[in-house]
């Protein structure tokens, strides 16, 4: 189920679903906090803590009633910053491919 933009709020628990580069790796799942919200050429964005391994760009970021909240787009990197990662939020996945969910 995708949630709402209400659903979720600042130091709300989340977790990353995602497959790896390395396919044979399998999956992994990685837990943190929302940490922000941000707005970058009109799109909003969910900034979390939660690990962002190479290759889980794609990947699902849920929240702990197991809802999606959004889909990784990447991390930022440099110096003096380490461990921001970013999601799009997921009522743009809904919009941009036009899929209805009903209960």
């Amino acid at each position: 189920k995708v949630s709402s933009v209400k659903s979720f709020g600042m130091a709300a628990t989340v977790f990353i679903v995602a497959t790896l580069n390395n396919v044979e790796m399998g999956n992994s799942i990685s837990k943190g906090i929302i940490s922000g919200k941000r707005k970058f050429y009109n799109i909003d964005y969910i900034q979390t803590d939660a690990r962002i391994n190479k290759g889980n760009s794609g990947g699902a970021l849920i929240n702990e009633a197991g809802q999606l909240i959004g889909i990784v787009v990447g991390k930022m990197t440099g110096k003096n910053v380490e461990g921001l990662g970013f999601a799009v939020q997921a009522k743009y996945i809904t919009e941009k491919l036009k899929i209805n969910f009903t209960r």
